[in-house]
């Protein structure tokens, strides 16, 4: 009789340790396999089962006990187990009466009668008759022998109806048991053969002898250990499933190879044991390796085909044109000890979850090359991922500007670049991932798109939009130019980068040729009170110096110069200015006139908060003179100066001060006109004031700052003032000796040219995008107060000091002078 079967199994391994309690110690269980399938009949009709005469250790019953008239079919395999032992089995069937036989040898038995082949020795039956819906019998203690052939027969009493019968079996043991017809227990994975992991159980070490083995069901993990012969053929198919091998690889001899393929879409391979294996592992197209254990192969990975895990691989792993290297399963760190070479056309991805450095949700992926073999030469692109992380990730995760990801260590270096970077979904509108390089590591950073908006005011815009302009694409490696000038902004957060766009702006050279009028007006206004002096009330006492001699005048004047310039309208930071110094001058009486000439030698000292600070020394030389007429006057002076100072400024994102040295001049003068009013010992003098300079520095290269440094653009600063002014007098005598004159004066001022200058510069690294920015104004119309007194010695000699401010919006300056005064 024939009967048709679905036969399907199951393998489970089952692994215990010796556990020590106290003084007791439990054995150590050897790990077992299962294997379990199933039957039924489709027939209408039964067929009277073969006579079989007693075994002599039947359970119960004898098979040929039944009666003749009962109508029996029977289900029949023989098999063999691949180790000696104790095996134990278990049979179920619906609810009819059935024998199970255990037989060694090839049963092979004809519809009824003698079997055509004889059995030499019946191991063991069981009559199994009772039951509610099923029924069951067990085989506890099957000791069977490796390499001998057994027969299993189950048959059953159909009781006039076939429909609902059925069968369920199932053995375990310390061997796999390989049933005809049913399933192969794998020992050599042959050239030419395909087997299934299904075939595999937990107890079989098979060598792949230059076949395949595919997987055939997903989420496996299979223990055992395999050895590797040195064919080139040598595959696992994923087939599209995944599994996990936890046992290790080894040589059959040395040099085992392996290939891992995909016949189907999607699944990996993991390895998770300590392979020990020489040859080459090369993963093809549409395969997934991930390494989570150890390997000391040389890894190829082909195109379409992808390197993962979380492991150690101590050989080379070459990523050909087309294949993927992504370490982690998700985010997670691989580590390999020997070089690493991406070539053109292949891809680096690294998925990217938080900032950790562990594996799983919240980290990112690494590649960690150990030891002066681990270097990386980089090629292709490289693939950051927040979104669509397979395995443990939030997918969630949104990085800030300024965060960093070091991606790549490599101890023995990093050699080439890659050449693109595909910009993932999930990061913030207006952001970007930029590649940096170093020595020894590559790092992921998030970067505005734009640096040109990331100015909170509009003055350091022209700055980021010069930066944009000359900004490489991101991925490739930049050049050393590129490199001291952007490497340092990547690193920044979103609210340190407006200031260090300032930092790199020109805007302090403007302040300082700002600065540096002011300083030549303020000497300027020394000179023109000298020739105020000469008018005043101490012309009319006798021996007086200051009293329009008909001999010469010499006079020195020391003055200290403060001015604060607040932030203009649209953000752009003032500064603070000082200059201190003195002005030598001598003049002589020239029929109504007096001329004269001054020098004057001083310091001047600029400083923006955060933007760093300019000190200069200057000289200035001036030519002057007055004359009168019934009360009126005319004074007037006209020179120049030269200047020369260092600038420093403060790159502290670049951890740089530019030096640049600063030469340049400039020339001007004065004409003031008025009359004096003298009444009841005051004295009165109303006038206006037309002033004007023009102001000038060279262009300077900055120095100690690297490519980051600038090349500043000459600058000029055009100035036209008018004040309109009074100054009231009035002279005291202390004693015979002594006398004091007080000098009170009011005036507004008014520019009529530059209330602020632009500066334009470039990058000294990659000059092929200039840009300029406009210094902080200073007030075009201003308020003028000062005091001064006068005092007189009776002799040749007299001393003055005195005080002058200006204030307007946002612009306040402060002087102070002090001198002396010698005539004959």
């Amino acid at each position: 009789m024939s009967s048709s079967s679905s036969a399907r199994r199951r393998r489970s391994s089952k692994k215990a340790a010796a556990l020590a309690l106290g003084l007791a110690c439990l054995p150590v269980l050897a790990p077992a396999d299962t294997i379990s399938f199933s039957g039924g009949w489709s027939g209408t009709t039964g067929t009277q089962a073969p006579t079989i005469p007693t075994p002599a250790n039947t359970v119960n019953t004898s098979f040929s006990a039944y009666s003749s008239a009962f109508a029996w079919n029977y289900a029949l395999y023989s098999f063999t187990v691949t180790k000696s032992g104790t095996y134990s089995a278990t049979v179920t069937t619906g609810p009819v009466v059935n024998t199970t036989f255990f037989l060694q040898g090839l049963f092979s038995p004809n519809s009824t009668g003698t079997p055509t082949t004889p059995i030499s020795n019946f191991l063991y039956s069981q009559l199994i008759s009772n039951g509610t819906g099923s029924y069951s019998g067990t085989f506890p203690s099957l000791v069977l022998t490796e390499g001998q052939t057994y027969s299993v027969l189950i048959a059953f009493n159909i009781g006039g109806t076939q429909s609902g019968d059925y069968f369920n079996f199932s053995m375990n043991g310390p061997g796999c048991a390989a049933f005809s017809g049913v399933n192969s227990c794998i020992t050599s994975i042959l050239a030419g053969s395909t087997a299934l992991t299904t075939a595999l159980g937990s107890t079989i070490n098979p060598t792949f002898q230059g076949g395949t083995l595919r997987l055939d069901q997903t989420g496996a993990v299979y223990a055992q250990n395999f050895t590797l012969d040195t064919s080139r053929s040598n595959r696992i198919d994923q087939a599209g499933r995944t599994a996990t091998f936890s046992g290790a690889f080894s040589d059959a001899t040395s040099g085992g190879n392996i290939i891992i393929m995909n016949s189907g879409t999607d699944g990996r391979v993991v390895f998770s044991g300590t392979s020990t294996y020489t040859g080459s592992t090369t993963i093809e197209s549409g395969a997934t390796l991930a390494i989570n254990g150890s390997l000391v192969s040389p890894v190829t990975v082909n195109a379409d085909g992808m390197l993962r895990g979380t492991g150690s691989i101590g050989n080379s792993v070459l990523v050909a044109s087309g294949g993927t290297i992504a370490p982690g399963n998700s985010p997670g760190t691989l580590t390999v000890a020997g070089p690493v070479v991406m070539s053109a056309g292949s891809t680096a991805q690294f998925d990217i979850d938080g900032t950790g450095t562990g594996n799983g949700a919240g980290s990112y992926s690494r590649l960690i090359l150990t030891g002066g073999n681990g270097t990386v030469t980089l090629n292709g692109t490289v693939v950051p991922k927040l979104r669509g992380i397979t395995g443990s990730a939030t997918n969630s995760y949104t990085p800030g500007i300024g965060t960093a990801f070091n991606v790549i260590s490599a101890e023995g270096g990093v050699r080439g670049s890659f050449t693109g970077l595909t910009q993932p979904v999930g990061l913030a509108d207006g952001t970007r991932f930029d590649a940096l390089y170093g020595t020894h590591a590559v790092d992921l950073v998030v970067t505005p798109t734009q640096y040109g908006t990331q100015a909170l005011a509009g003055w350091a815009v022209p700055v980021g939009a010069a930066l944009d302009r000359l900004r490489p694409a991101a991925g490739p490696a930049m050049t050393a130019a590129e490199t001291a000038l952007f490497a340092p902004l990547y690193r920044l957060t979103a609210d340190r980068i407006p200031l260090a766009l300032g930092q790199m702006s020109p805007l302090l050279y403007a302040d300082a040729i700002a600065a540096q009028r002011d300083a030549f007006y303020a000497a300027s206004s020394v000179i023109g009170r000298e020739m105020q002096a000469r008018r005043g009330p101490a012309a009319t006492g006798r021996g007086q110096t200051a009293e329009g001699p008909r001999g010469l005048t010499l006079w020195m004047s020391g003055s200290g110069d403060f001015s604060r310039i607040g932030s203009g309208r649209d953000g752009t930071p003032g500064y603070h200015a000082s200059s201190g110094g003195a002005v030598l001058g001598a003049d002589t009486a020239l029929g109504r006139a007096r001329v004269g000439v001054a020098a004057a030698f001083g310091s001047q000292y600029v400083s923006s908060a955060g933007l760093g600070h300019y000190n200069g020394q200057a000289a200035q030389l001036m030519a002057y003179g007055s004359i009168g007429l019934r009360g009126f006057f005319l004074d007037g002076q006209f020179g120049g100066a030269f200047e020369e100072g260092r600038m420093r400024r403060s790159m502290g994102a670049h951890g740089l001060d530019a030096r640049g040295t600063v030469t340049g001049g400039g020339w001007g003068g004065s004409v003031r006109g008025g009359r004096r009013f003298e009444a009841n010992g005051w004295g009165i003098e109303p006038s206006l004031t037309l002033r004007g300079v023009s102001v000038s520095n060279r262009g300077v290269t900055e120095s100690q700052a690297g490519l980051a440094g600038l090349r500043v653009g000459g600058r000029s600063l055009g100035s036209l003032q008018t004040e309109l002014g009074v100054q009231i007098d009035r002279r005291f005598r202390i004693n015979q000796r002594y006398a004091v004159t007080a000098v009170g004066s009011l005036g507004w001022n008014h520019e009529m040219l530059d209330t602020s200058l632009r500066a334009s510069a470039s990058f000294a690294a990659l000059p092929g995008a200039g840009f300029s920015v406009r210094n902080a104004p200073t007030a075009r119309d201003s308020a003028v107060a000062g005091v001064q007194a006068r005092l007189e010695t009776g002799t040749r000699l007299s001393a003055f000091a005195g005080y002058e401010t200006r204030l307007a919006d946002r612009y306040t300056a402060h002087s102070v002078t002090a001198g002396l005064r010698y005539s004959w």
